[in-house]
């Protein structure tokens, strides 16, 4: 049938523990002829990790399907075919831990495939073995790099520049390929969700209560402008009533590889055979968890805190995702200025928490919401910081 081209862009390198948030797919034919591809964002349902690296946001994930909701679609462009990757072990590591964690074993030997960049010294004349190097050394655009879709459209065109040298048969790959029995996941042709064009902004996800603005302005500001102690008068006994299920919530327990028996290739299907004895799941039921709702239109400015907040020498901060600035040096300057860094968890006397994306999944953000807690950036942090008061 041909060849598989997978990219992956992750929330960071260690599968199992990160997590996919986008992955493409570029079809092939044995020839090397392009004959399909697909892409789409996943919502990994936690912090985005090294957002400078990948450019992906969270309000570009929140309406994302999750990688089970995906899993069907994704093999049935899988199967078959001679898996294909730019550092092949990076994205087959992260290919198995995210299906067997969706229950799906793929068969023995299914992601070792071929790897671009370890053949490139074959085929290149090029030290270098990075997909910007070998694409450079075979005359091919890599544009929008770390994007999957541009990345696994580059590593396609690599693999038909090797194909057209002649100096291998690739024969003995595809046969394997095509005979290899991968378990029957049903296709739904599952919605895909892209990443927003360079420079364009992102719609930021609505508020619980339906408010685009999404962060509150309206609580007391006397509990912005002080932080009680646990048990003092002045403390707020409650926030209100329990909120609403939170769209960034973690995966819920039902869905887990331990509580659910993994499809392994005993219930399989080749290309030519399509028979399962697992009942496949129609499209309702296999979105019953559901995925939020697109994030509503509109792009506030100035929304993230009520008039006249400031910071106080003893406010307690908090920090979360991998910001511009070495999480230390905050910590540094925010000490320095009387500010309390430690403990790094998120309470109800927190102040104020900075995040590298004001929108993150992390579980000190979830926490910041549910506490009614502002999440600010880097820059607005900065500004918070300069107009902070000194002591005296």
């Amino acid at each position: 049938m041909g060849f598989a081209v997978v990219d992956v862009e992750t929330t960071g390198f260690a599968a199992g523990r990160d997590r996919v948030i986008e992955i493409a797919v570029v079809q092939l034919d044995a020839q090397g002829a392009i004959t399909g591809e697909w892409c789409t964002l996943v919502n990994p349902r936690r912090d985005l990790g090294p957002q400078h690296i990948h450019r992906i946001t969270t309000r570009e994930v929140l309406p994302a399907p999750t990688f089970e909701q995906i899993t069907g679609d994704l093999v049935t462009r899988l199967a078959g075919r001679v898996l294909v990757a730019h550092n092949l072990t990076f994205d087959a590591r992260f290919l198995n831990a995210e299906l067997t964690a969706a229950g799906v074993l793929p068969p023995p030997e299914a992601l070792d495939g071929l790897c671009t960049m370890t053949l490139a010294p074959r085929y290149l004349t090029t030290d270098r073995r990075n997909l910007a190097a070998c694409c450079a050394a075979a005359g091919i655009p890599l544009t929008n790099a770390h994007s999957a879709l541009h990345d696994a459209r580059a590593t396609a065109a690599l693999l038909a520049h090797y194909l057209a040298a002649g100096h291998d048969d690739w024969s003995p790959h595809l046969e394997a390929a095509r005979s290899r029995p991968w378990p029957f996941i049903p296709a739904l042709d599952t919605p895909v969700v892209h990443r927003s064009p360079p420079g364009q902004p992102v719609a930021r996800r609505p508020r619980r209560d339906g408010d685009p603005t999404y962060r509150r302005t309206t609580r007391n500001t006397a509990a912005y402008r002080t932080n009680p102690a646990p048990g003092s008068a002045t403390a707020p006994a409650q926030h209100g009533a329990a909120a609403a299920p939170d769209p960034a919530a973690p995966f819920p327990r039902s869905s887990s590889p331990q509580t659910r028996p993994p499809f392994s290739a005993a219930n399989h299907h080749s290309p030519a055979d399509t028979r399962s004895s697992v009942a496949p799941r129609s499209p309702a039921e296999h979105h019953s968890a559901a995925v939020p709702n697109p994030p509503a239109s509109g792009y506030p400015t100035d929304a993230e805190l009520p008039a006249g907040f400031r910071l106080d020498p003893g406010d307690r901060i908090a920090f979360t995702g991998q910001t511009d600035q070495p999480r230390e040096q905050l910590q540094a300057h925010a000490a320095a200025a009387g500010l309390v860094t430690h403990p790094e968890n998120v309470c109800r006397w927190t102040k104020v928490v900075v995040a590298a994306d004001p929108d993150s999944l992390s579980t000190k953000a979830r926490k910041a919401r549910d506490y009614q807690i502002p999440i600010i950036t880097e820059p607005v942090f900065a500004r918070l910081l300069a107009e902070l008061r000194t002591p005296g």
